[in-house]
């Protein structure tokens, strides 16, 4: 225990000391990564050490400690390779990024950009409402998304859900800053909250909470620096309640499986189900995996980096490729037959597929990209699609690093918002819009 305590406490240190460097260079994407990466890493441990709950499955793991341990060193090296090719990418390769991501929009058109986002709102709402009726009711639904796996090949309509959070997010952020009275700001809140709520509803009813959280974290970064700054009581508090809404939606969707399954998901204990609620039962997962890559099952060498760079090929010309998710055939090393799959971690998606070796270009491979992405969006406390775009696409797409996924949700999401950027920008006609565009004011 005492290891694992004191590579406990190392991994800590760095986090927060990158946490920091990172915010006062104004990186927000990276910011978004990193927190993402420590709540699934920094909290589970606590009740691992504590005897308040067991590693996942207990049967698997021959020293829980040492195991822990062990995937806390590999977050420790994670981080620190994480951190410092961030900011040597923002340091040396400052204008890298808007050579190859969307262009920011400095003054869109209010109407324009109010039409683009419930149009985007409404169409993800009415295909997630379609596939709902047709299945007979919600729960039916995510049984056939999350059981049955009926749906492969179709989630690219939870993406349109996806792009509605962060375009509202961006609505709402954009006119709130540009308002000059409460009444205007009453008004941008009253049109962009019902268009955030039905896509949050369609991820929802997809079984994806995740990207419920992801905006609500970004949304709250992007207010601290472009709006207002936020106290720290009121982010522990926004914090709690995000973690039981998040804990609260869980069961219910669990309780709807229940249902139709069969399966006592109730008989879990409070520790157990809140873990798994909130994704932090992940470490555990990365413990297995450290612990058995190599030894159990052979290393991946690739194989699921290279489903995820054909997962962007439909299945209607590639049927028999394999999914990309590494926890899908993780779980069956040790549970063959179950369904739902046991996610690693992208640091584990790295160690599964290469080893040590792995975690370090992941974590460099990582750390270059956010800071790509901040490089082009570094005005984030003077431009709105800036301070919503950096920490939306690190959090949201990346979701704490390159995993095996990324291929594909770079080019679903960079693809529209190129599009969108484009057509937000081309607003004007008369020769001072044109030549402000020209100049890449707007």
């Amino acid at each position: 225990m005492p290891i694992a305590l004191t590579a406990y406490a190392l991994t800590l240190i760095v986090a927060l000391t990158s946490l920091v460097l990172l915010y006062r260079a104004g990186m927000l994407s990276a910011v978004a990564m990193l927190l993402y990466l420590c709540v699934l890493l920094l909290i589970r441990p606590l009740t691992l050490f504590s005897g308040l709950d067991m590693p996942q499955p207990a049967n698997a793991f021959d020293d829980v400690a040492l195991d822990a341990a062990l995937a806390l060193l590999a977050a420790l090296l994670w981080i620190g390779l994480f951190t410092l090719c961030a900011l040597a990418m923002r340091a040396y390769l400052p204008r890298l990024g808007a050579a190859f991501l969307p262009r920011p929009v400095s003054t869109p058109d209010p109407a324009r950009l109010r039409l683009f986002a419930a149009g985007l709102a409404l169409l993800a709402g009415a295909i997630t409402a379609g596939f709902v009726l047709q299945s007979g009711s919600p729960g039916a639904f995510i049984y056939r998304v999350k059981v049955a796996r009926e749906m492969s090949g179709l989630f690219l309509f939870l993406h349109l859900a996806v792009l509605s959070l962060m375009l509202s997010l961006y609505g709402l952020l954009e006119e709130i800053r540009r308002a000059e009275t409460p009444a205007r700001r009453r008004s941008a809140f009253l049109f962009y909250a019902p268009l955030l709520l039905i896509a949050m509803g369609a991820s929802f009813a997809w079984g994806n909470r995740g990207n419920i959280a992801y905006i609500l974290i970004a949304g709250a970064l992007s207010w601290h620096v472009l709006i207002a700054p936020l106290r720290p009581i009121r982010v522990l508090i926004g914090a709690a309640i995000l973690f039981v809404a998040l804990f609260a939606m869980g069961n219910l969707r669990e309780a709807r499986l229940e249902a139709l399954t069969g399966t006592p998901y109730s008989e879990r204990s409070l520790t157990r189900s809140l873990s798994n609620s909130l994704h932090l039962a992940e470490f555990d997962a990365l413990s297995l995996a450290i612990k058995d890559a190599g030894n159990r099952y052979e290393l991946r060498e690739g194989a699921d980096f290279r489903n995820g760079i054909l997962a962007m090929v439909p299945r209607q010309i590639l049927p028999e490729r394999e999914i990309f998710n590494v926890g899908g055939w993780f779980r069956q090393v040790y549970e063959p037959g179950k369904v739902n799959g046991w996610p690693v971690t992208v640091i584990g998606d790295w160690f599964v597929n290469f080893g040590w070796i792995g975690v370090v270009l992941g974590a460099a491979l990582s750390g270059a990209v956010a800071g790509l992405f901040d490089s082009a969006y570094s005005r984030v406390s003077s431009r709105t699609w800036d301070a919503v775009l950096a920490p939306a696409l690190g959090i949201l797409i990346l979701k704490g690093g390159v995993g095996t996924g990324a291929p594909q949700q770079i080019v679903l999401t960079l693809i529209p918002l190129a599009i969108l950027s484009l057509a937000l920008r081309l607003r004007g006609k008369t020769g001072r819009a044109s030549a402000r565009w020209r100049s890449g004011e707007v």
